[in-house]
């Protein structure tokens, strides 16, 4: 794989919290790999769940950043362009806040066609009608969402209850849009330059 690319600025990579801290349990049993008993010296056991959920939270970060071959220097752009509209209105029936990917695929969708009318005009094509076919067929759903499909960004859309049921992260217009939005991001993120590389990379023998 290519080195991952990384915004312009600081590295913006958050750190997982180390939970094990001296005395901050007596004993500790692992079993069989997914069972952990604790037993706390004056410690919140919340303070642990919280911590074993940045951790969870983190590791899916890097893994999502891999598929994507870019390191975001803001994480919760990332976050956002993956949350769909049903899994945010769910979070604020909870009382939690979160935003969801809608504008983030507006812009992924502008930034998307400004960049693949450049690739193909430096291909070689060189009429308006031509190119407006081209870029037609290159951002087709079903294209699209083929190439979410190769960085295997589906397992990390946050989707509301209805759309879990439904398997709606195999969906293409699902794929599609997060697709969108994630290059929104990448954009909002690391700049033009940055959203172009990623772009090049994904429709590489494409345009």
């Amino acid at each position: 794989m290519p080195d991952v690319q990384q915004g312009q600025g600081s590295s913006g990579i958050t750190k997982a919290l180390d939970i094990r801290r001296p005395g901050d349990f007596n004993n500790e049993d692992i079993s069989d790999g997914s069972q952990m008993s604790l037993s706390f010296s004056g410690r919140d056991p919340n303070f642990y769940a919280f911590n074993l959920e940045i951790m969870k939270d983190e590791n899916m970060k890097n893994e999502i950043e891999d598929c994507l071959n870019y390191k975001f220097i803001t994480p919760k752009l990332l976050e956002r362009a993956l949350t769909r509209k049903a899994f945010a209105n769910e979070q604020g029936q909870r009382g939690l806040s979160s935003e969801n990917q809608e504008i983030f695929c507006t812009l992924g969708d502008a930034v998307l066609k400004t960049v693949l009318i450049d690739l193909l005009i430096r291909s070689g094509v060189t009429t308006p009608d031509m190119i407006t076919r081209r870029k037609i067929e290159l951002e087709r759903e079903e294209n699209l969402a083929a190439i979410a499909r190769k960085i295997d960004i589906g397992p990390y859309i946050r989707l509301g209850k209805g759309e879990t049921k439904h398997n709606a992260s195999e969906q293409p217009y699902v794929l599609a849009e997060t697709l969108e939005a994630i290059i929104g991001a990448v954009f909002l993120d690391g700049g033009y330059e940055c959203a172009e590389e990623r772009i090049k990379e994904w429709f590489c023998g494409l345009y």
